[in-house]
């Protein structure tokens, strides 16, 4: 669900524009933070049901060497050695990834 609100504030002064400020900082940090711990538990708990979380074989095929030690590793490390490889080619920035994805995985020139 999600709730919308707006509001038009006039004549405030620095003082209440500064409560105003503080209450939407800690309000936005603490939606982040829930999500954050939202998306923690919903893996976990498929972890705890046996789920896996396979490796798309694309992604192995362009970003790993050594296929025989990578499929060694468990589904965390896997994922863990992709992320790396991915942030080593592409960079840090997650919208690196997105704008240059096609052109790293070879589906587009």
């Amino acid at each position: 669900m999600k709730i919308t609100m707006r509001a038009i504030l006039i004549n405030l002064n620095d003082k209440q524009k500064s409560i105003i400020d503080n209450m939407m900082l800690v309000f936005c940090t603490a939606i982040r933070y829930s999500f954050n711990r939202l998306i923690e538990r919903m893996v976990i708990a498929r972890r705890s049901y046996g789920f896996k979380e396979r490796v798309p074989k694309i992604l192995v095929d362009k970003f790993i060497d050594d296929k025989e030690k990578f499929n060694k590793y468990n589904e965390w490390k896997k994922w863990t050695v992709i992320n790396k490889n991915i942030k080593r080619k592409v960079g840090v920035k997650p919208d690196l990834w997105l704008i240059n994805r096609k052109k790293l995985l070879g589906i587009a020139s």
